[in-house]
C-alpha cells in the first residue's frame, strides 16, 4: 500500500468514544467511588459545622440609666434647670462616632460593630451581632463605659456652671440659700454617678442549624458527586495519551492505514477481517512476507499476530520494538517483506503512533497497515 500522511493529535470530540471511555472506566475506576465519598463528606461535615456553630449569635444587653440630677430636688432645685453640656443629641453623637468606634476596635483588639441607643431614657440597651461572642460582650462593656464617661461630664459641665450661678448670688446678695444650694451641687458634683446598671442579657444565634442531615440532602450530593465523577473520567479520557479504542485509533491515522483489531484471546471473526485486509495490501505490492513490529516493547503472547499471518496464508516474523531498532534496521529493503505496526490496547501511546508511520513515510519499504491487539 502507499503510505499516507498521518492526522495530527486529535480533538476533544475526535478523541473521546464510548470505547475509550470504558477502557479509562476500568482502570480508573477508583474515581467513583473516591468522588461520592469526597462530595457526601464535605457537605456532611459543612452540615455538622452548622449544628453546631451557628453563622453568628445577636447579643442584646439591656441596661438601667440612673438619673442623678434627680437628687437636685432634695435640696429644692429643679433637675430641669441643669443645662446639659455637650447636649444629648450632641452625646449620641459623640457616641455613635467613628473616633469612638476606633478606641473600642483598639481596646478590644477586634472590629465588631455594636448598635447603640437612640436616648437616655431607662432603661436602655446595646445590640451587637457578631461570630464571636465574647467579642460583642466585650464591644457592649467598652460602649457602656464610655456612655457613662460621656453622660457624667455633660452633667457635671451643667451643674459646675448652675453652682457658679449660686455662688455669685450668695456672694452678691449674702444670700444663705444659695450658699446651701452650692454647696449641694459640689456634694452632688464630687459623687456623682452615671455608671450603667446590667438589668437583663438575650443571646440568639443566627443562621441555619440542623439536628440531621436529611435524605434529600444525600440525594443531591450523590448525584453532584456522580456528575463531577464523570466529568473527571471524560477529562482523563481526553488526556490520557494511550490508545483505548479502535475508533480513536482510526480517527488518529486514518481508516485507510487500519488492518483491524484482534484480541489476544483468539477471535477467528475478527482475526479473519484482519487476515483480508493484509492480503489485499500485499497483493497490490505482491509481498509474501510480513514483519511485524511492536512500539516500545514486546509482546508476551504472538498468538494473535500469528493467527493472523495463518489465515492470511504469509510467513511473517516479530522484530525488535521500533523504540530499539536501529535506523539501517528498520529502513532495510528484503524483496517481498512488509511492515504491520502492532499497536497494544491500553498500554501504547498515541504520539509513539504517529511517529512510526511517520518515519514509514521516509523509509523505502512497504507499510502494509497497522493491527491493534487487545
Amino acid at each position: 500500500m502507499v503510505n499516507s500522511p498521518v492526522k495530527t493529535e486529535p480533538t476533544l470530540l475526535e478523541t473521546v468514544d464510548f470505547r475509550a471511555f470504558l477502557a479509562t472506566l476500568r482502570v480508573r475506576w477508583w474515581v467513583i467511588p473516591a468522588t461520592l465519598a469526597a462530595t457526601v463528606g464535605l457537605l456532611v461535615a459543612q452540615e455538622s459545622r452548622l449544628r453546631d456553630e451557628p453563622a453568628a449569635y445577636l447579643i442584646t444587653k439591656t441596661y438601667a440609666t440612673p438619673d442623678p440630677k434627680a437628687l437636685l430636688n432634695q435640696i429644692g432645685i429643679n433637675p430641669e434647670t441643669v443645662k446639659e453640656l455637650p447636649d444629648a443629641a450632641s452625646q449620641l453623637a459623640m457616641l455613635r462616632s467613628d473616633r469612638l468606634k476606633q478606641e473600642v476596635t483598639e481596646q478590644i483588639g477586634e472590629d465588631v460593630y455594636v448598635e447603640t441607643p437612640r436616648g437616655f431614657e431607662s432603661p436602655t440597651g446595646f445590640i451587637c451581632e457578631s461570630s464571636d461572642i465574647s467579642a460583642c460582650d466585650a464591644a457592649i462593656d467598652a460602649y457602656a463605659i464610655k456612655f457613662a464617661e460621656i453622660r457624667r461630664e455633660a452633667i457635671v459641665t451643667g451643674l459646675t456652671q448652675l453652682r457658679n450661678v449660686f455662688a455669685e448670688i450668695q456672694s452678691t446678695l449674702a444670700d444663705q440659700t444659695a450658699a446651701v444650694k452650692a454647696a449641694g451641687i459640689d456634694g452632688l458634683i464630687r459623687d456623682i454617678n452615671t455608671d450603667l446598671v446590667l438589668v437583663d442579657r438575650i443571646e440568639t444565634p443566627i443562621g441555619t442549624t440542623v439536628t440531621t442531615v436529611s435524605t434529600r440532602k444525600y440525594v443531591f450530593g450523590l448525584a453532584a458527586g456522580s456528575l463531577l465523577s464523570l466529568l473527571i473520567l471524560l477529562q482523563l479520557t481526553y488526556s490520557d495519551s494511550r490508545v483505548r479504542s479502535l475508533k480513536q485509533l482510526t480517527r488518529l491515522i486514518g481508516e485507510e492505514n487500519i488492518l483491524g483489531s484482534v484480541p489476544f484471546k483468539h477471535d477467528d471473526l475478527r482475526s479473519r477481517r484482519a487476515a483480508i485486509s493484509l492480503m489485499g495490501n500485499m497483493s497490490s505490492v505482491n509481498g509474501s512476507t510480513v514483519r511485524f513490529i511492536p512500539l516500545r516493547s514486546g509482546l508476551a503472547d504472538i498468538s494473535p499476530l500469528s493467527g493472523v499471518a495463518d489465515l492470511a496464508g504469509v510467513t511473517y516474523s516479530v522484530s525488535a520494538p521500533f523504540s530499539e531498532m536501529s535506523v539501517p534496521e528498520f529502513t532495510r529493503q528484503q524483496a517481498g517483506e512488509v511492515d504491520v505496526v502492532v499497536i497494544v490496547r491500553n498500554r501504547d501511546l498515541r504520539k509513539d503512533v504517529v511517529d512510526v508511520l511517520a518515519a514509514s513515510r521516509y523509509s523505502a519499504r512497504h507499510l502494509a497497515g497497522v493491527l491493534l491487539v487487545g
